[in-house]
C-alpha cells in the first residue's frame, strides 16, 4: 500500500495568503482600486498582514510533525500484513 504524503492545511493557506499581495498590486497598478489616502493605507496594511501571516503559516506547515506537535503513529502499533 502506497501512502501519499499530504500537505498540511496551514502550508496551503499560507501559500494562498502569499498570493494576495500580488493580486492587490495588480489592482493598484491598473487603477481598479480607488487612490484615496485611506484606501492606500488599508492596502499597505493588508499586504503587510498577508505577507506576515502567510509566511508564518507556510513555515509552520513545513515543519516536521514532531515540531508541530501532531499525532504520530506509535512503533508499537501492529504492522499492515497486506505487504
Amino acid at each position: 500500500m502506497v501512502r501519499e504524503k499530504r500537505t498540511p492545511t496551514s502550508y496551503t493557506l499560507g501559500v494562498v495568503l502569499l498570493f494576495i499581495p500580488a493580486v492587490l498590486g495588480l489592482l493598484v497598478v491598473f487603477d481598479i482600486l480607488p487612490s484615496t489616502t485611506w484606501m492606500r493605507i488599508t492596502t499597505v496594511l493588508v499586504i503587510i498582514g498577508c505577507v506576515g501571516v502567510g509566511s508564518y503559516l507556510a513555515w509552520w506547515g513545513k515543519r516536521p510533525r514532531q515540531a508541530r506537535a501532531e499525532w504520530i503513529p506509535s512503533k508499537t502499533l501492529p504492522k499492515d500484513e497486506a505487504k
